[in-house]
């Protein structure tokens, strides 16, 4: 009983250990996947919270443009998140089927209201 007793701070340690550090290689994960599936054409938000499209990508650093003509170079961990690229842009849109079978009441002169 007194071994038992003795190795419970050991395990409560590594316990301890695997929980707190976890979560934290999940996140690091996501955020390699992120950064390794950049591609010219992204919206990104960095961690300053600037947003850009995404002009030229090298091994380090990524090249976002901020406005028409404006480029600013980071580096690829200052990415925070990608808003959208052009291929989850177009995914996103609703298709006819869907918009069809809404039933949005609409009010207006020119309006027909629709149950």
């Amino acid at each position: 009983m007194k071994a038992l007793a003795s190795l419970l701070p050991f395990v409560l340690v590594v316990v301890l250990f695997f929980v707190l550090t976890l979560p934290v290689r999940r996140q690091r994960r996501r955020m390699q996947a992120l950064i390794d599936q950049l591609k010219v054409g992204d919206e990104v938000m960095m961690q300053s919270g600037q947003y850009g499209r995404v002009h030229d990508l090298a091994d380090q650093e990524i090249v976002i443009e901020i406005a028409p003509g404006v480029r600013t170079r980071w580096a690829k961990g200052a990415v925070a998140t990608v808003v959208n690229s052009p291929m989850s842009a177009q995914s996103a849109e609703p298709t006819q089927d869907s918009a069809e079978g809404s039933s949005e009441q609409t009010t207006g002169p020119d309006s027909k209201v629709s149950a």
